[in-house]
């Protein structure tokens, strides 16, 4: 397997080395910059890019995916504390340095309780999931919340459980690494797209959506909800099979898990067929859904009336992403 711009390559560099940071690294990825990752392989979140030939430091090291690269072949990732993840060593010359141990993945700390993962930093925001103590969690960033006290102390962070949800840090052990801040969602009311290009901006989206409401029953609606958000931003089609796999798609920093998103936003849940079901926010719990209030139409709704009449919990919302749309 060929990794290019994907991962971090350093050269160490002996003047200025600090016993608590490790050592002082560069990017030695043939000329190009290199991303930093999330976690210790090469499928987690790209969190920053550090430029071609760039000195950093290294703070601790753990296993992880074993990779081939200019310096080898080893599953050696050193941790990038300034950008809150981590770089593969088989692009990293260290010059014979090493770091400490970074104390292994984040686990819940939870006693014999289980973690709950909420959709909103607070401990009264929906469930969405929930681990057993001890069990390994991918974490892609942090936020600042409601303080809580548990195993791991008191503490107002909380961590972001890649496509889950927010758990509070006060039952979590991260080993001492710490992780990019989560980015804000838009406000209520405002822009949604995280700009990202469609034909149609968010507020034209509902227009559009507005202006096709009906009773009647159209071909183009019936249980073809990912279809009719498409058609909203302008396209011709949305790229995906299902909702739900236009949901899994949909990469993480253009999701969210609260329950008022800003108008235009595309509102997913999880559905018993398996497919999912995808609908575009007018604002808080307002929606615009297809097949409602009967098959084939378009029509006005509300997040709770899907979960409570169809059974469908909510997943959370994303901004219009449209992959190769």
């Amino acid at each position: 397997m060929k990794f290019t711009s994907g991962l971090l390559f350093v050269l160490a560099v002996s003047l200025c080395m600090s016993s608590v940071m490790g050592f002082t690294a560069r990017v030695n990825a043939g000329g190009e910059p290199l991303n930093v990752r999330s976690g210790a392989n090469a499928h987690s979140n790209v969190v920053a890019t550090i430029p071609a030939n760039s000195q950093f430091d290294v703070d601790c090291q753990v296993g992880g995916d074993t990779i081939s690269g200019l310096s080898g072949t080893t599953n050696t990732w050193y941790h990038v504390p300034s950008k809150g993840g981590y770089v593969s060593g088989a692009f990293t010359a260290t010059g014979g340095q090493g770091a400490p141990g970074c104390g292994g993945p984040a686990r819940a700390n939870t006693g014999s309780s289980t973690l709950n993962v909420r959709s909103a930093p607070t401990s009264n925001s929906g469930l969405v999931a929930s681990f057993g103590s001890g069990a390994e969690l991918n974490i892609d960033c942090q936020t600042s919340g409601e303080n809580v006290s548990g195993l791991s102390g008191t503490t107002n962070t909380w961590y972001h459980i890649a496509g889950r949800g927010y758990a509070s840090g006060a039952y979590i052990n991260t080993g001492g690494r710490s992780y990019p801040g989560c980015a804000a969602p838009p406000p209520s009311g405002g822009d949604c797209s995280h700009g990202l290009p469609n034909p149609r901006n968010c507020r034209e989206a509902v227009a559009w959506a507005e202006a096709h409401l009906t009773n009647g029953y159209n071909s183009e609606y019936r249980g073809l909800c990912d279809h009719f958000v498409g058609l909203a931003y302008g396209r011709a089609y949305s790229s995906f099979d299902t909702a739900l796999i236009h949901w899994n798609t949909t990469p993480d920093r253009f999701k969210h898990y609260d329950r008022n998103p800003p108008a235009g936003a595309l509102c997913f849940f999880r559905s018993q067929s398996g497919m999912g079901h995808v609908t575009i926010s007018t604002g808080g719990e307002g929606l615009i859904s297809t097949d409602y209030p009967g098959n084939g139409n378009l029509g006005r709704t509300s997040i709770s009336w899907i979960e409570s009449h169809w059974g469908a919990p909510y997943l959370g919302w994303t901004a219009p992403y449209f992959h190769n749309a």
